[in-house]
């Protein structure tokens, strides 16, 4: 997932800031994954501004069909945040049907 994650960003899909949003939230810098509140603490953003960026790089990153596969398949294997997961419900209809 980090390696997909920093190919967005060379590839100026995903902002640096947006990739370390999606670090934190999804647990891939050391395994756990952060809140909204703390995510905003370290960034020093408000949990809205952190939210509003989370949604924004996940719609634009999950209709690509290999991102949204690994993403589905890290899912599984770690429990993440609800307003992470959404992602995946929303879009797994559309994508599975490829």
């Amino acid at each position: 997932m980090s390696a997909l994650l920093k190919e967005r960003v060379a590839a100026r899909l995903l902002s640096v800031q947006d990739e370390r949003i999606l670090v934190l939230r999804l647990g891939l810098e050391d395994g756990y994954c952060y809140t909204l509140d703390e995510t905003a603490s370290l960034m020093h953003r408000s949990p809205e501004t952190v939210r509003c960026r989370q949604h924004l790089a996940l719609r634009k990153a999950i209709k690509d069909l290999h991102f949204f596969k690994a993403f589905r398949d890290y899912a599984h294997l770690v429990h993440l945040p609800r307003g992470v997961t959404y992602y995946l419900y929303k879009y797994s209809e559309y994508i599975d049907t490829f």
